[in-house]
């Protein structure tokens, strides 16, 4: 058995690392273990205490070590993110961190002796040839579906990245908060760096922006794979990344708060990219290359979140390397996030986690099968994607966008017709059949959840699998057509219906969305020209809020953090009340009894039940409360007098004296004044 384990793992660590296989395999152990032996969780989350001196004498050794030993300058910055994705959110840590392991590693293989001109060429593999107009056609297609309103609309939900970016603006901001999704926030905070960068801090379009980059890349790296896979098969691997960016099945898309579940697609697709680009490789150097892509990317999947877990472990399956040690390498990142997520959950703890919260409540197989065929069917039933949608006017827009949409998709297809047509009858079926597989292999995570049936954030991973299987099923069809001509007009044709729903979907939904926005933006906004500045300590009270016309999405924290949001300099909190006098779910706030009481104590990712209201969760008196009301005709006042809902007229609530001087700041203009 020791001596399997240790073929096992040799295997793995000369693919990964070449020579040096001990050392590198060392040090990945090393980047998983020590910073969280090290750290723990007593710097987590934010606000937190400043590292103590030996801590970040400690980050620095360690990036030190990483930096000297790693096998490659690449490694070396890989395994320098995974170590500081363990030490969750000082950047006072992460500086020394990541300083030392880029520093040294540069050093050390810039006096490293370097190959001859002459020798390198001859090692040199053809260079990768990325088709022009494809790359602009998906470029088109994702313009189409997402710019009608994704330049005028806001985050609603999932707004505490933005927050998280603010308290931890730096290098910290890439690290999330949460032990086993470290990586959640990266593109969030990345969103943020170039607002900053572009002079539109505060402004929710460099989300949108990032949104729309992820959603095209996602596009540009199907093709690629599938073309490398295909060999020969240029037309169906791009009508197959066609259909893949315009699945729209998931009743969330174009709602730019969850562009975590783009980032997840686009991890997981480039990790299969770059696995496809090693298997193939004839030279171990461009294998390791791609090899070491390939581990990141997977690492960064699965650590911003589990749900493509059974894609992931699918992957060789639907590569089929020729190297054991390839596979062998590509399993070493699951292996360890399924010891990591076993020893997180095995705990007592898990019972109080948000995780724990969201889990469904039937278990019965029939129930979980009767969900999963569902979700099955929702996905690939592309002309059933707007029905039960609520009416929009931007249907009428959708249609046209979608058949300019066919036309951009008909247009580049036929540019990149070319002889044969098709790949063999065997390899259709077969990428049918993996497809299929893929698809299956989007749900099993999701169906632990109690939302798997709501078709919502539950659809957008199995695009790749449906748009994949649809565009192989369109394939087959077509090559038991006798005449070439009949074999594209079948391809084009199914395409060209499935690319017109995806758009038209996708341009209602983001009109739908768009409107949600644009009534907490006039929500939020009413309240900054009635009061542009408040002064710290703050508890923002809004009523009368509808239920059926409730932007902020039934939820009291979306309402805190847009407060948090509205006045950034000051440090205030959040509460609001539905028109019925209820409270929505996860308010953290409660006033009555003449004061503001805490409801969920600590952290809004650990909900639990809501506590007693006594002198221990007592935040502060009515002196403290500044509220607006949300009257019948849909305006926004300053309630000069303390609301009912909130008790007893007082002397003690006096709102004019919580508003300070000066105008809204700048960033919450861009974000809830300007157009």
């Amino acid at each position: 058995m020791a001596r399997r384990a240790w073929s096992v793992l040799r295997s793995a660590g000369r693919a990964l690392f070449g020579r040096e296989w001990i050392a590198g395999s060392a040090l990945v152990v090393a980047a998983f273990v020590v910073p969280r032996a090290l750290f723990g969780t007593e710097i987590q989350g934010f606000p937190t205490r400043a590292p103590l001196a030996w801590e970040v004498v400690a980050a620095g050794v360690l990036g030190v070590v990483l930096g000297g030993l790693a096998p490659s300058f690449a490694w070396a910055a890989i395994l320098g993110w995974i170590a500081g994705a363990g030490c969750l959110q000082r950047t006072e840590v992460l500086g020394p961190l990541w300083g030392a392991a880029l520093l040294v590693s540069a050093i050390r293989y810039r006096t490293r002796r370097r190959p001859s001109t002459r020798a390198r060429a001859s090692r040199r593999e053809p260079s990768l040839r990325v088709n022009g107009g494809a790359i602009l056609t998906y470029l088109a297609l994702v313009l189409l579906a997402w710019a009608a309103y994704g330049f005028t609309s806001g985050m609603v939900t999932e707004t505490e990245f933005v927050l998280s970016s603010e308290h931890a603006s730096g290098l910290a901001g890439f690290i999330a908060t949460q032990r086993n999704r470290p990586h959640l926030a990266t593109f969030y905070h990345l969103a943020y760096l170039v607002g900053r960068a572009t002079h539109l801090k505060g402004s929710f379009l460099p989300y949108q922006w990032v949104y729309a980059l992820l959603w095209w890349a996602r596009g540009v790296l199907v093709f690629l794979g599938l073309s490398r896979l295909l060999r020969g098969g240029t037309l169906v691997a791009h009508v197959a990344a066609c259909l893949v960016l315009a699945h729209a099945a998931d009743s969330a898309l174009n709602w730019v708060g969850l562009l975590i579940q783009f980032a997840i697609l686009f991890w997981l697709v480039l990790s299969i990219y770059a696995f496809t680009e090693a298997s193939l490789a004839e030279q171990p150097t461009r294998a390791r290359g791609f090899l070491t892509l390939a581990f990141f990317a997977e690492y960064m999947t699965l650590w911003s979140y589990e749900s493509p877990i059974v894609i992931v472990l699918l992957v060789p399956l639907l590569v089929r390397p020729r190297r054991r040690g390839l596979v062998l390498a590509w399993y070493l990142i699951p292996a360890i996030f399924t010891v990591q997520t076993v020893l997180t959950y095995a705990t007592k703890s898990f019972a109080g986690t948000y995780q724990a919260s969201v889990l469904r409540s039937d278990w019965a197989l029939a129930s979980l099968l009767h969900d999963l065929g569902a979700n099955v069917s929702r996905s690939l039933a592309f002309w059933t994607w707007s029905d039960g949608f609520p009416w929009s006017p931007a249907r009428a827009l959708g249609t046209w966008l979608g058949l300019g949409a066919v036309g951009v998709f008909v247009a580049s297809s036929l540019a990149l017709m070319k002889r044969p047509l098709l790949p063999e009858r065997r390899v259709l079926a077969r990428m049918a059949l993996l497809a299929g597989l893929v698809l299956v292999a989007s749900f099993p995570v999701y169906l632990l959840l109690d939302s798997a049936d709501t078709f919502w954030r539950t659809q957008m991973l199995s695009g790749l699998g449906a748009g994949v299987f649809t565009c192989a099923v369109l394939a087959l069809v077509a090559s038991f057509m006798t005449r070439e001509s009949l074999a594209a007009l079948v391809l084009l044709v199914g395409g060209s219906f499935y690319v017109f729903c995806g758009v038209q979907v996708a341009v209602i939904r983001g009109a739908y969305h768009h409107d949600i926005w644009l009534r907490q933006k006039g929500i939020v906004g009413r309240m900054l020209e009635l009061a542009p500045r408040v002064k710290p300590g703050t508890i923002v009270v809004l009523t009368g809020v509808p239920e059926k016309q409730d932007p902020f999405i039934e939820s009291g924290l979306w309402f805190d953090f847009a407060v948090a949001l509205a006045y950034p300099r000051s440090q205030v909190m959040g509460a609001y009340l539905r028109r019925d006098g209820s409270v929505p779910p996860l308010s953290l706030v409660a006033v009555h009894d003449g004061g503001c009481y805490w409801t969920h104590p600590g952290s809004p990712d650990l909900p639990g039940p809501p506590v007693p209201c006594d002198a221990a969760s007592r935040i502060s008196g009515l002196e403290s409360v500044i509220a607006f009301t949300y009257d019948a005709t849909g305006e926004i006042q300053l309630a000069l007098r303390l609301p009912p809902e909130l008790g007893p007229p007082t002397d003690a609530y006096r709102p004019r004296d919580r508003i300070e001087p000066g105008r809204p700041s700048r960033d919450a203009e861009r974000r809830y004044l300007e157009r």
